[in-house]
């Protein structure tokens, strides 16, 4: 079952709404704009997770990246910004 969506400024939940509901700029730099859901959102354990942001730590994890670049750039771990507006 997939968890609901987090309320605003609330640890994030994995419910994927905002990725369901927008492409960030790092996926329309990386896939283009012409997809409606981003293929880089990733089922995981029963969450939604960036596959972008799974590869950067994946590259850390092995020493190619030494900051999380992306995973700035989108505010992961900084909580929901509930900007899906998915009622909560």
């Amino acid at each position: 079952m997939i968890t609901s969506a987090a309320k605003e400024k609330e640890k994030c939940t994995g419910c994927g709404q905002c990725c369901l509901a927008e492409k960030c700029g790092a996926a329309v730099i990386a896939f283009g704009d012409k997809d409606e859901i981003c293929p880089a959102l990733r089922h995981v354990d029963n969450i939604y997770r960036c596959g972008l942001v799974l590869v950067e730590q994946e590259a850390m994890t092995h020493k190619v990246l030494s900051e999380p670049i992306v995973s700035f750039a989108l505010g992961i771990g900084v909580g929901c910004t509930n900007e899906c507006k998915n009622g909560n």
